[in-house]
């Protein structure tokens, strides 16, 4: 069972992770939607990057967590 410790833990993980360098993707994905997104594709074609692109948009928007 997922406890709020472990939630805790996987945020730390992600403020002390630092999101590599990349070519931003022309890709357009509406964060805005009610409906779950989901990305499928090929192996090695860019699925994670495009997550990375678009937390690193997200990041920009609110106040990091200290």
């Amino acid at each position: 069972m997922i406890t709020i410790d472990d939630f805790k833990y996987v945020l730390t993980l992600w403020k002390e992770y630092k999101i590599p360098n990349m070519i931003e993707r022309d890709m357009h994905i509406d964060l805005e939607t009610d409906k779950i997104i989901a990305i499928a594709g090929s192996r090695r074609t860019g699925k994670t990057y495009i997550m990375f692109q678009y937390i690193t948009e997200l990041l920009k928007k609110v106040h990091p967590c200290r």
